[in-house]
């Protein structure tokens, strides 16, 4: 057969055509016996670590409510979902086709067995920490639960924040500035004064 004489393809009309199938992008559960195995879960807990000196900055209501985050000893990213690997030995023993697990869904998933994760999101509804994988900062939710109840969350943190911080002798004479001068404060950290010069001048000798 010649090389330059490509193959015709016949299409069909009257044949509608067929969509790739959505990636299935739905939580998956972990398995029970993956969860209570010994082993596994001393090889979880051997990434992990208590925050005690507070490297996340949780607001210290928080932490004396829930106690401290437990996060990666290795971090890959601050801003985003923490992944266990699962190691052979673990796939091969339970038959599992993925190489790894989201740390906060494992950590759920250890301290409640028999609980299905299928379908639901676990909310760090205590600290909204994504490096945290500490169960008692940890619930099951919907992601309309989720995404509501986590802008609710982050607006009384930062209240409560305001109102521990305006007990420092420091913060009330920033916060006295930005009220006097501020015309607009976003969480950036930049404002825009009413006049063009330095609205620091005046306080700094």
């Amino acid at each position: 057969m010649n090389k330059n004489n490509k193959k015709t393809v016949k299409y069909d009309d009257n044949k509608p055509l067929t969509k790739k199938p959505k990636r299935d992008t739905t939580p998956n559960n972990i398995r029970s016996k993956l969860a209570t195995d010994r082993d596994f879960i001393d090889y979880f807990n051997s990434t992990v670590y208590e925050d005690v000196d507070n490297k996340s900055n949780i607001p210290e209501y928080i932490i004396e409510k829930h106690g401290c985050c437990i996060i990666p000893k290795d971090v890959k990213s601050y801003l985003k979902y923490q992944r266990t690997i699962i190691k052979t030995r673990f796939r091969v023993k339970y038959n599992i086709k993925q190489n790894w697990l989201s740390n906060h869904r494992v950590a759920y998933k250890i301290r409640y067995p028999s609980k299905d994760l299928k379908g639901l999101t676990v909310d760090h509804f205590a600290c909204s920490n994504p490096l945290c994988s500490n169960p008692n900062h940890l619930r099951l939710a919907t992601y309309s639960e989720n995404t509501k109840e986590r802008f609710e969350r982050e607006e009384n943190h930062l209240k409560l924040i305001l109102k521990e911080l305006e007990e420092k002798d420091d913060f009330n004479k920033w916060l006295k500035i930005i009220k006097k001068e501020a015309v607009n404060f976003d969480y950036s950290g930049e404002y825009n004064t009413r006049e063009d010069k330095d609205p620091l001048e005046d306080y700094i000798k």
